[in-house]
């Protein structure tokens, strides 16, 4: 499963109705092993550093975190987006995806 860092970076989505029920759920833990269940918005890769990213929303929350994305044999990797200036580019694209 993939784990939560405390120090979160999101964008707050407009629209309320992005998630449907038809989309991926994940399962992922906090440091403190606190479970929160997520809709998978997107899942896309930045073609400059081939790099994968994931979009998910935590259940009854508006909010979209942005992680690093790995499948490692079916098991989802989620890593933090260190740097600012990786995360605008992440948010960029995902935005780009919403239009």
């Amino acid at each position: 499963m993939g784990k939560i860092m405390e120090k979160e970076k999101f964008i707050e989505i407009e629209n309320n109705n992005i998630v449907n029920e038809n989309q991926k759920k994940i399962t992922i833990f906090t440091e403190d092993d606190k479970e929160i269940k997520c809709n998978v918005v997107a899942i896309f890769k930045n073609e400059k550093n081939a790099s994968e990213y994931i979009a998910i929303v935590p259940e009854n929350e508006t909010k979209v975190y942005l992680y690093g994305f790995k499948n490692v044999e079916n098991v989802p990797e989620l890593n933090k987006i260190e740097s600012d200036e990786e995360f605008q580019i992440v948010s960029d694209i995902f935005n780009s995806m919403l239009e």
